[in-house]
């Protein structure tokens, strides 16, 4: 039921899909206790939903919010926080993809003092894989924040997060604490958008393809700053600033600054550093 407070395996699974006629929820989903794949598709493509519940489980199994509200084309309010601290795989993967209005992100845990871990994923199966895919009334990320510097990070668990978000164009540089990567968890993170400038990317050591396609297609990057000194360039960094093949061309100037680590050698073209790009030390 809606207003349980423990809402077992497949207990709301496509409850409300394709209600096309249903614009408010529940202002509360109470539930604090969920199976697997417990809201799974509840408001998959309810095209007329204007805002979402807030969702207070601190625990999220697997797929207990996947697809959530896919392809809910009006929807410009997400919950105000999601607050689990233990997650399954595909928990959030697509939540709200296409959800081309929706205005801002809820926030994410980021207790300096805590300690988070990501499941495990894989290709295109993964924590958030193409969570907010699409979502096109997103303009900034502005006083968000993705856990803290100490998360243990997993494979491909933010893959694709931001993709084609084409209106996006802010993130604050402290979005991505993680001090430690894994294989392709940031694989095209903000693929497609119109950032400026990258979040700070604080990790030495890099995983396999951690970076690949990032910012592959981002028309107006102009800073990045990366304090990687070990793994990087192809199998790291493999197209992160490449072009999307739809005219989205990262800038070649030499009014784009790239920010290092001391005096590493980063290789030129798409796989590193832009042959016009300047290697940029801010002022203290």
């Amino acid at each position: 039921a809606i207003g349980a407070t423990n809402v077992g395996a497949n207990g709301c699974q496509e409850m409300f899909r394709e209600c096309t006629r249903l614009q408010t929820p529940p202002a509360t989903l109470p539930a604090t206790t969920l199976g697997n794949s417990a809201y799974y598709q509840m408001f998959h493509s309810c095209s007329k939903l204007e805002s979402a519940p807030s969702l207070p489980a601190m625990n999220v199994p697997t797929t207990a919010y996947y697809q959530m509200f896919y392809n809910c084309t009006s929807l410009v309010t997400p919950p105000s926080s999601l607050p689990a601290t233990t997650l399954g795989n595909k928990a959030y993967q697509q939540m709200f993809y296409n959800c081309s209005k929706l205005a801002s992100v809820p926030n994410f845990p980021c207790d300096p003092d805590a300690s988070y871990t990501l499941p495990a994923g894989s290709d295109k199966s993964s924590l958030c894989y193409q969570m907010f895919f699409r979502c096109y009334g997103l303009t900034t990320l502005e006083g968000k924040k993705l856990f803290n510097s100490s998360t243990s990070m997993s494979a491909f668990c933010f893959e694709d997060m931001f993709s084609e978000c084409r209106n996006l164009d802010s993130v604050p540089t402290d979005f991505l604490p993680a001090t430690s990567v894994a294989a392709s968890c940031y694989r095209g993170m903000f693929q497609s958008t119109k950032i400026t400038r990258t979040p700070d990317l604080p990790a030495s050591t890099l995983a396999s393809e951690c970076y690949r396609y990032m910012f592959n297609g981002c028309s107006q990057l102009t800073y990045i700053k990366c304090l990687a000194t070990t793994n990087i360039g192809s199998g790291y960094t493999t197209n992160w600033v490449g072009n999307n093949g739809t005219g989205g061309n990262v800038p070649n100037t030499n009014s784009c600054k790239f920010e290092r680590a001391g005096e590493t050698n980063w290789p030129d073209g798409v796989n590193g550093k832009l042959s016009n790009w300047v290697y940029y030390t801010p002022t203290p």
